[in-house]
């Protein structure tokens, strides 16, 4: 309820704070669907996490009833289970976007051009925020997008 009582008074960022195991991700849908409900959810939606949680993340998103696509910029990497994988650096609008942590920097551009109509969500923040050119395209695209969300 936070974060929709902040997107309605005009703030743009969210950032989550509380213990493992209390639901984040459960929270930051919920209010994806809020947004959706209430004709507020932009074009895009743009997932960035760690791999060793995509499995489990990707269900979760699933479960919820969103589209999703797990983006991959490498030409060499073998299919993930579960979400049509697509090689590019430009999310599909009306789609959950999932992109690892590590894959943020070589699709910097291809972010930046849809970022005004973005959710950017970064989970488990911790781990891309480092001296790397990751934080820098995490930290612009944060800073550029309609509205972001980290936890």
């Amino acid at each position: 309820r936070e974060m929709a009582d902040a997107h309605a008074a005009g703030r743009t960022g969210h950032f989550l704070w509380i213990p493992v195991g209390m639901g984040k991700t459960y929270i930051v849908l919920g209010y994806l669907c809020h947004l959706l409900r209430a004709g507020r959810l932009p074009r895009y939606v743009v997932y960035t996490l760690p791999s060793s949680a995509m499995a489990s993340v990707l269900a979760e998103i699933q479960a919820f009833g969103f589209t999703t696509e797990i983006l991959v910029p490498l030409k060499s990497r073998a299919p993930a289970p579960g979400a049509p994988e697509r090689r590019g650096a430009t999310p599909q609008p009306y789609t959950v976007t999932l992109l690892e942590h590590d894959h943020l920097r070589r699709c910097a551009e291809g972010l930046a051009a849809v970022a005004a109509d973005t959710v950017f969500v970064i989970d488990e923040v911790h781990k891309a925020m480092n001296n790397s050119q990751r934080t820098d395209c995490a930290l612009s695209l944060s800073h550029v997008t309609r509205e972001f969300v980290a936890f």
